[in-house]
Formats: C-alpha cells, sequence, structure tokens
C-alpha cells in the first residue's frame, strides 16, 4: 500500500478457501484501515472461531452488516467506524 501512496483500503473481499483466519489477524495487527470488509469463511467451519473472529474485529471498531449462513458457506460484510478514517 505504502509503495503505491495508499493510506487505506475502501473495500477488502476475502474468499481465500481457509486462510482468512491468517489474513484477517494481519489486518488487526497491522492496523490497516480497512472502510467495509467482506470475508467468506470457508466449509465447513465451526461457529465458535467465525464468532471470536467477529468480536477481535468489532474491538478495533468494525461493525457487522450482515452475517449469511449457507448449507455451503458463511458470509458476512462488516464496515469500520468514523473513527478510521475511510
Amino acid at each position: 500500500m505504502g509503495e503505491l501512496g495508499h493510506d487505506h483500503i475502501d473495500l477488502l473481499k476475502v474468499s481465500v478457501e481457509g486462510s482468512e483466519y491468517e489474513i484477517l489477524g494481519d489486518v488487526l495487527a497491522k492496523s490497516i484501515p480497512v472502510g467495509i470488509l467482506c470475508v467468506e469463511f470457508a466449509q465447513p467451519a465451526p461457529t465458535p472461531p467465525i464468532l471470536e473472529t467477529v468480536k477481535r474485529l468489532e474491538t478495533p471498531g468494525f461493525e457487522l452488516l450482515s452475517l449469511r449462513l449457507e448449507p455451503s458457506t458463511w458470509k458476512m460484510m462488516l464496515c469500520s467506524s468514523p473513527s478510521v478514517g475511510v
């Protein structure tokens, strides 16, 4: 991002077949400012780790806007708070 002069991400869509926890952990650890975050969790995905991830994302200001569970996938959309500056 810095190499291209960007200071935030407007929309981050994550559909990475099992690497979503690693990517989201990196976004949180590096405090990467993201306006809208859409995540698809690979199936089968147990409920507790997904709910824990949502709680971890809410701490820095993400708000859960949409959560959809289908037989084949969990999909959720979160939006960051205005304090992120996006």
